[in-house]
């Protein structure tokens, strides 16, 4: 079979999904993140580049679903960290939201400074792995359609301090956030692309 046509499946509850070739190679790059981190080998950050109309938060899911969220002695053990990043376009917005995803019922409380710090111990105390931060082009502010460098800045000495992998997806504006931040970029590995499964 020409690799170009090779699809394969994604079962869910209620249907069965057929993808492109190019969602295999997606999960295949994002297991490779998880194991880099697992194996303490080197930090490695991966952006998925998408084209509208693809099913890329499947693949995204499917991976997340993996490795399910459990509970243990000390608290829940959070080992994928996954996160909408669609919120106000500031520091505090963005670390509310990541706060939320990984169960802070306190999350809407405290300054940017006291947040990112009770978000570095819960990361910490989850054993979180690996963040996902999914529509990663909206850390270009849409009022102006600069990009929001201290957000970006912040995102890196997050991933630094903490030691976990990072994977963003989103439309190709992203590359221009990531390109923003030298040293950010120079964590992320070869883009992967999402087309049209035509």
């Amino acid at each position: 079979m020409n690799t170009t046509k090779q699809k394969y499946a994604l079962e869910t509850r209620d249907k069965v999904l057929i993808l492109p070739i190019d969602f295999e190679s997606a999960i295949d790059e994002i297991q490779a993140c998880f194991n880099d981190v697992l194996s303490k080998s080197h930090s490695t950050c991966l952006a998925i580049i998408r084209e509208s109309r693809t099913c890329k938060t499947s693949v995204l899911k499917h991976f997340e679903s993996k490795y399910p969220q459990y509970g243990r002695g000390e608290g829940l053990c959070v080992l994928i960290l996954h996160v909408n990043a669609h919120s106000e376009p500031t520091v505090k917005g963005r670390a509310e939201k990541i706060l939320h995803q990984i169960g802070d019922p306190l999350f809407e409380k405290g300054t940017e400074g006291v947040k990112t710090i009770r978000l570095k111990k819960l990361i910490r105390g989850a054993g979180t792995k690996l963040i996902i931060l999914d529509e990663f082009q909206h850390f270009i502010d849409e009022s102006n359609r600069k990009v929001q460098h201290h957000v970006a800045d912040w995102l890196k000495i997050l991933v630094d301090d903490t030691c976990v992998e990072l994977v963003v997806a989103g439309f190709p504006s992203s590359i221009n956030v990531i390109l923003s931040n030298k040293q950010l970029a120079r964590r992320f590995m070869a883009p992967v692309e999402l087309r049209r499964f035509e």
